[in-house]
């Protein structure tokens, strides 16, 4: 079985981008955090998407100050 970042990377390559980018949707304080950060030590921006966007600051200044690349995104998953 590859690694999710392998299988990003790939779908990355083929649409064009430069830099991978992956996704995270309940990007918390627990795991969809911890998956998120992982991402961007694998050299992915890594959008992270929570209900409550100020919630989110934390886990970006976290990203950033490891020199990840983010973008946080405030939207409620079940209303899309």
């Amino acid at each position: 079985m590859q690694r999710a970042s392998t299988i990003a990377r790939q779908l990355t390559a083929a649409a064009g981008a430069r830099k991978p980018v992956c996704l995270v949707v309940g990007a918390g304080d627990a795991t969809g955090g911890a998956v998120a950060r992982r991402f961007a030590r694998d050299g992915f921006t890594v959008c992270v998407v929570r209900r409550n966007e100020g919630k989110l600051a934390g886990l970006v200044d976290a990203i950033r100050a490891d020199g990840g690349a983010v973008v946080p995104f405030g939207c409620d998953a079940r209303r899309e």
